[in-house]
């Protein structure tokens, strides 16, 4: 990969808001179309209102909300008081503290669209509905509208998501640095360094030593002369999400661990070449599976081959062989496969890829697919 100045790969603050702005304005408008006086939305563990405010809360403890009127100006609320004047700064908008975003609402906003959570995690939609619903307010639920929205990606929101591909990819390139004898919490450590000092917000890492272990929390394993190492890195950078895979090798790796690797990389461009306007998404996945047939490790298989990915994960598409949807341009989907097999072929990798009306392409130029351990 060519080398890139760290510098230019740090989050950009002024990109956040205006991707948070043209997200603001596609669901002011469609509130308007749909007359409603505003939109409520909010966040405990999920990225929305960071997605529309360029706000960080980190999501612990702390929740957010944005009060998002058709014909004012929005305003944003964060549980905690002192909080609201890094929230102001990020975000540039007008802040205060709430607790649950029900007091940024004005009394005279009778009739209000809710986003909360996603396809994934609800982040308590139906409490917030029902409080609304008991002050007799006529709700309509946007969260799965908004879903739908978020397939289609900006090119500033591009722009975020290839920044984040890059941090992700460094990061797990910091994983050459693990030598025999390292827990798995050494590992993670090397690739969770490397992504918080390029910026990122939130990353956790994923690790397994070994033929037919699963890549997971570290838990305290060692690794053992001669183990490849399966990554997985999970990382919000800047208010975009990236999901990137790799194997660490040793530096003479057998023919298993070599074959393990090259039929993961095989499946998962054929999927990436596959990815085009208009392909349902089970063709893609069957396009990946193929592959894994002819070398007879099907069952060998671990997971899906991914799914879209913006300011948080998973989006639209999930690359599901059952799947009724078709691949849309301008969306940016992860993509990866997963082979384990006990004591047999064992690999990981993936990343982002972008998908434009000629096909799909790696965010990044040359996405890493193996580690080689240096020691």
């Amino acid at each position: 990969m060519a080398a890139i100045d760290p510098a230019q790969l740090l989050p950009d603050p002024a990109l956040a808001r205006e991707v948070a702005a043209e997200r603001r304005e596609r669901i002011r408008t469609h509130a308007a179309e749909s007359g409603l006086d505003g939109v409520l939305i909010h966040s405990w563990r999920r990225g929305a209102v960071t997605a529309v405010s360029g706000f960080a809360a980190g999501f612990v403890t702390n929740t957010a909300s944005l009060w998002l009127p058709v014909d004012d100006e929005p305003v944003l609320g964060v549980r905690f008081s002192f909080e609201a004047e890094r929230a102001g700064e990020q975000s540039g908008l007008r802040t205060v503290a709430s607790v649950g975003g029900d007091d940024l609402r004005p009394a005279s906003a009778r009739r209000i669209g809710v986003i909360c959570g996603d396809t994934a995690v609800s982040d308590g939609r139906a409490a917030i509905i029902e409080r609304l619903s008991g002050e007799r307010v006529d709700v309509a639920d946007l969260t799965s509208w908004f879903d739908e929205q978020r397939e289609d990606k900006s090119e500033a929101e591009i722009s975020g998501l290839r920044r984040a591909a890059h941090v992700g990819d460094l990061a797990l390139r910091a994983a050459s640095a693990a030598a025999t004898g390292d827990t798995d919490f050494t590992v993670a450590m090397h690739v969770e360094a490397r992504a918080r000092s390029l910026g990122a917000m939130r990353a956790e890492c994923l690790v397994g030593f070994g033929r037919g272990t699963v890549v997971t929390e570290p838990h305290g394993a060692t690794l053992a002369d001669g183990d490849a190492i399966g990554l997985e890195l999970n990382m919000v950078h800047g208010g975009f999400f990236s999901h990137v895979q790799a194997t660490v090798l040793p530096e003479e790796p057998d023919d298993i661990e070599a074959r393990a690797v090259d039929l993961a990389r095989r499946a998962r461009n054929a999927v990436v070449s596959a990815l085009k306007p208009g392909v349902p998404v089970g063709a893609a996945v069957r396009a990946g599976d193929a592959i894994l047939e002819s070398a007879g490790l099907s069952a060998a298989k671990e997971y899906d081959f991914g799914h879209g990915i913006g300011f948080d994960t998973p989006e639209h598409p999930r690359l599901l062989t059952d799947s009724d949807r078709t691949i849309r341009g301008s969306s940016v989907v992860a993509v990866h496969c997963g082979l384990r097999r006990p004591e047999g072929e064992t690999a990981y990798t993936g990343g982002p890829v972008l998908v434009r009306a000629a096909g799909a392409s790696d965010l990044v130029d040359e996405p890493v697919i193996v580690v080689t351990r240096t020691r």
